[in-house]
């Protein structure tokens, strides 16, 4: 019959599609969640990194205490790791090697919000006309936007100038600047360059992306003397200055590092040094890429984009469960699916 025909035609385009995922690296348990995707999206195209990392190991090394934070308002209680007391300001602790694995799996996020954290954060010339209005729509719901705005301050296109000489995507950089800075104005003191404590040193010094501000420097002297130091530091003194300055030291330090997208920012598991694995990591909140993929897949489609051509690189480990299994040790069954 015709509609017999027609399912086995769609079979078949299945599989030749499940073909060509495996010849890009993945494993079986990754194609059908990322072949439905692609069904959606068609120009999304996805692309393999393989870390050579066992999964368990890989989990274990980012289970180590004091790496990663999870807030304190997690509902699941097996994503908390009493055993370490370490914490992050803002109610962060230390999360469990269930949480790790969790959010360490990438099959987890395999959804049209959450896919950005592999998107390839490089300067792509075929969003030129839209990325200044994308990335406004990011930052538009922000204190930090809004006081500059009303200083006259043209922050999207800021950032589009400096990201474009870096050769780096302006949405990303307006997605970061939003993880870091937050919504309100907790961070009123890095973005605002009138702080005059410290008689007055660091007045007109800014520092949108929070370097610098580590826990341990954060645990001993706050959030305003560890970014502005860094800001005095790096001679960002100025709007100008302190984005430019922040956007090239990301694209410098992380993109052309092979740290191109969220998740290997926040989980370096592919570094081109092999002396950084598991180091060199940009944020330390479990959820930062999670979140920031969010706000890029907004920007994409407020502006009518999010169906352009896309290419996504996600990692794949050794020996990862053939079905998702993020067990509250964070290991895998026996059942393994080596890519």
């Amino acid at each position: 019959s015709e509609t017999a025909t027609k399912d086995y035609q769609e079979k078949e385009k299945l599989e030749d599609y499940y073909k060509l995922l495996r010849e890009r690296n993945f494993p079986d348990s990754y194609l059908t969640y990322l072949a439905e995707i692609h069904a959606r999206h068609p120009n999304w195209q996805f692309q393999g990194i393989n870390t050579n990392l066992d999964w368990s190991y890989a989990v274990m090394r980012e289970s180590n205490c004091g790496v990663n934070y999870i807030t304190n308002k997690t509902y699941d209680k097996e994503f908390f790791d009493t055993s370490c007391t370490k914490t992050s300001p803002g109610n962060y602790v230390a999360p469990s090697q269930k949480a790790i694995a969790y959010y360490m799996d990438p099959r987890n996020f395999f959804t049209e919000k959450y896919i950005f954290q592999f998107l390839n954060q490089a300067y792509d010339s075929a969003f030129e006309n839209t990325y200044v209005s994308s990335t406004k729509s990011i930052m538009s719901n922000s204190e930090f936007y809004k006081y500059h705005t009303n200083l006259g301050n043209n922050l999207e296109n800021l950032v589009f100038t400096y990201s474009k000489n870096n050769q780096v995507s302006p949405i990303f950089i307006g997605s970061r600047i939003t993880q870091e800075l937050g919504r309100k104005t907790s961070l009123y003191n890095l973005y605002s360059g009138v702080y005059t404590g410290f008689e007055n040193k660091y007045y007109g010094y800014m520092n949108f992306f929070n370097f610098g501000v580590s826990d341990s420097c954060v645990a001993q002297y706050g959030s305003t003397y560890c970014g502005l130091e860094y800001a005095l530091k790096s001679g960002w003194k100025g709007i100008d200055a302190a984005l430019n300055g922040g956007i090239t030291k990301i694209a410098k330090n992380y993109i052309n590092e092979g740290q191109y997208t969220g998740y290997l920012q926040k989980y370096n598991v592919v570094p081109n040094n092999s002396s950084l694995i598991f180091n060199h990591q940009y944020m330390t909140a479990v959820d930062a890429a999670v979140n920031e993929s969010k706000l890029n897949y907004s920007a994409y489609e407020a502006n009518n984009i999010v169906d352009s051509y896309f290419v996504f690189k996600v990692p794949v480990y050794k020996n990862m469960s053939a079905t998702i299994n993020n067990s509250n040790s964070g290991a895998v069954d026996s059942n393994n699916n080596t890519p």
